[in-house]
């Protein structure tokens, strides 16, 4: 389990630091959105800080997604509705007229993040025929912590890690029922 977590943090301090050196847009890279409110985002003065908030999304939605695996279906389900749901904003967000008429950050290129957004629900569905009762096919580690991860990636260079909270509710509660129960237990 600690060698995941290496491998978590360690791809999160990556993109963090990749993001910090090579920025791909007049955006700087420290700063993100937050849902329904069109003016507002969040500044990361210290670049130190946005790397720790890049590495907790990244490792959080890893492990998010990896909890959620397990039901026949469920985070192969959840995870095309994200990825279908990142594909619309980095579609919309790469597009100079649909982002400011939408008051959102215009990211040049974000175009082939929809595409791989789409690529990624494609997969999550096409696994689902496989994996509907009786299953052929399962996800494991390998599957849920990638995409997880990915999803966690898309949603920082996207500048948009509250709307993965937003979307990915359901591993989100999941995440937090599984920290909350040893406590509950534990409890006299």
């Amino acid at each position: 389990g600690r060698y995941k977590i290496v491998g978590q943090v360690s791809i999160g301090m990556l993109l963090g630091i990749g993001l910090l050196l090579l920025p791909f847009s007049d955006i700087p890279a420290t700063w993100t959105q937050i849902p329904f409110f069109k003016t507002w985002h969040v500044d990361f003065f210290m670049p130190w800080a946005y790397v720790l908030f890049v590495i907790f999304i990244i490792t959080g939605s890893s492990n998010a997604v990896n909890l959620t695996d397990g039901l026949d279906g469920l985070a192969a389900g959840l995870s095309a509705i994200a990825a279908i749901t990142f594909a619309i904003f980095a579609y919309v967000m790469g597009r100079v007229d649909s982002s400011d008429y939408l008051n959102l950050f215009y990211l040049p290129g974000a175009g082939e993040l929809a595409i791989f957004c789409i690529a990624l629900a494609g997969g999550c569905m096409g696994f689902l025929w496989y994996n509907a009762h009786p299953a052929e096919v399962f996800m494991g580690d390998t599957g849920s912590l990638a995409i997880g991860g990915v999803l966690g990636a898309v949603a920082v260079m996207l500048k948009s890690e509250f709307l993965l909270a937003i979307v990915g509710g359901v591993f989100v509660l999941e995440a937090l029922s599984v920290a909350s129960q040893p406590a509950y237990f534990k409890w006299p």
